[in-house]
């Protein structure tokens, strides 16, 4: 037995959904990787005393 409204579920609607999330998901993580390894590169480095 489906729930009330499954049947408004559909493919369509599914991967309308799921682009931006998967789009906005890559581009996020980019973006914070990125912001990581210019966080890490932008210090001097250390000299070992």
């Amino acid at each position: 037995m489906l729930p009330a409204g499954a049947e408004a579920i559909t493919v369509y609607a599914m991967f309308r959904n799921l682009a931006p999330v998967i789009l906005g998901n890559i581009v996020g993580g980019s973006v914070l990787v990125a912001l990581v390894y210019h966080v890490i590169y932008l210090r001097p480095a250390q000299t070992g005393k």
